[in-house]
């Protein structure tokens, strides 16, 4: 088949499985959606995450996820590298529980993580999930270890929890190796 035979099926092709799926697109007695009315009101069954609802910090996540979760949600959890819920449960964790927020003191949970040096909430979620699949693997979390990693600080023997969360401080001018004069 050449080239130019195999692009005018594909034409072909193309127009006939667009010219199938017109009547779905133009459905002329359709009616518009109706705007909005001033006075929306929230159904009695619309859920509402208040800050006491959210965990303070990672023990509590996951005592919460414990609770909330299925048997068959934590199996495949389980099961699983957690990085492959980071656009499902993880993007739960950071809507419901206020991960977005800026603001110092309104959400617990964030300061928990900001304390501990992480600052973006996909790296809050991400440490969330992988103590969650630690410890649904029966394994004895160390969470300051998984706060250490997720700060992006250097690995650690996971049996040894860091000394400091501070930065090293700047070697003095006189540690410092000597510049090339100009």
């Amino acid at each position: 088949m050449t080239p130019k035979l195999a692009r005018n099926l594909s034409l072909v092709a193309f127009f006939a499985l667009f010219l199938s799926c017109r009547p779905l697109l133009a459905a002329p007695d359709a009616k518009p959606p109706a705007p909005p009315s001033e006075s929306t009101d929230f159904s009695d069954d619309a859920e509402v995450i208040y800050v006491e609802d959210i965990p303070a910090d990672l023990p509590a996540c996951m005592a919460k996820l414990d609770a909330m979760l299925s048997e068959k949600e934590k199996a495949y959890i389980r099961e699983n590298d957690p990085i492959l819920l980071h656009f499902s449960l993880g993007m739960w964790i950071r809507n419901e529980w206020g991960l977005w927020c800026d603001d110092e003191g309104v959400i617990p949970l964030v300061d928990y993580f900001r304390a501990h040096g992480i600052q973006h909430p996909d790296d809050m979620s991400g440490a969330i999930l992988d103590c969650y699949a630690w410890h649904l693997r029966g394994g004895e979390v160390n969470y300051e270890a998984v706060l250490w990693l997720r700060a992006g600080n250097a690995p650690l023997d996971m049996d040894q929890a860091p000394e400091t969360s501070e930065p090293a401080s700047a070697p003095s001018p006189a540690e410092s190796p000597a510049s090339p004069s100009p």
